[in-house]
């Protein structure tokens, strides 16, 4: 039960680092359930370990974020990223115009057809769609 009140509190601090500037022991203690120590040591420990950037005020009770900006290399890394997506969100809409619109092909052959009988594909299908292309 405890090893799941400090990894909340890892997790908490992981996920709320980046939005807040400073944390109050006495509030973490309070809201994990923890004795003041032992929070003290697991954020201690983060720091040394480099998880988390941040520093204990003078008399201990805050826990003070650092917001630090990315170094070039994460801002290629990140600049490489988003062009991979966009090329996959390129390739996505050159397949879906050639397959006829979304990724299917329209069903040939007599009867009902297939989930968009009736010239009504498009609608009520699942998954996302890509805007601005012709149906």
């Amino acid at each position: 039960k405890e090893k799941m009140k400090t990894e909340a509190l890892r997790t908490y601090l992981f996920a709320y680092m980046s939005i807040y500037d400073a944390f109050h022991l006495g509030q973490l203690v309070s809201m994990f359930d923890l004795p003041e120590k032992q929070v003290h040591s697991v954020v201690s420990k983060m720091m040394m370990k480099e998880e988390i950037t941040a520093f204990w005020d003078e008399s201990s009770k805050y826990l003070l974020m650092q917001h630090v900006e990315p170094t070039p290399l994460q801002r290629l890394a990140l600049s490489l990223a988003d062009r991979a997506a966009q090329s996959v969100e390129n390739n996505e809409r050159l397949v879906d115009h050639k397959m006829g619109g979304y990724g299917f092909q329209e069903q040939k052959g007599g009867g009902k057809g297939g989930r968009w009988e009736g010239g009504d594909r498009g609608k009520g299908r699942l998954g996302k769609g890509v805007a601005g292309l012709p149906t």
